[in-house]
């Protein structure tokens, strides 16, 4: 068990939300994070471009890879096409609240902001977290 976040992606995001999404991470929530930030290795810089954003904790400070993508998955993943279509594709990332957790709860919170319409959150953790 660990500290997790998780959230279900209703649908695809259009090329312009994605493009506010990418600014967000770049010129805000990346250089706040720079010091623990890492691919999904936890090495070299996060991954960002225009189908996803992916990043984990730096070395030691790893835990799991946080992936956003632009597209929805595909229902293939699922067994139960109806939950697919009520909640969206579910994600999750467990950080176990290493210090690229602000990176994640930052980029999750800002992208619900951007298009609340698109994707649910929760956490194991409370507001104060």
């Amino acid at each position: 068990m660990g500290y997790t976040h998780y959230w279900n992606q209703k649908r695809d995001f259009t090329m312009e939300e994605w493009a506010k999404i990418i600014a967000m991470f770049q010129n805000e929530i990346q250089p706040e994070n720079r010091r623990c930030l890492g691919n999904w290795e936890g090495e070299g810089d996060p991954d960002c471009d225009g189908e996803y954003i992916s990043f984990n904790g730096r070395g030691k400070d790893s835990h799991e890879t946080f992936s956003l993508t632009r597209l929805k998955r595909d229902i293939f993943e699922y067994e139960n096409a109806q939950e697919f279509e009520r909640d969206g594709a579910f994600s999750f990332c467990k950080t176990n609240r290493k210090p690229y957790d602000n990176a994640v709860v930052s980029l999750l919170i800002g992208v619900r902001q951007i298009v609340s319409d698109a994707i649910s959150l929760s956490s194991d953790g409370d507001d104060l977290d």
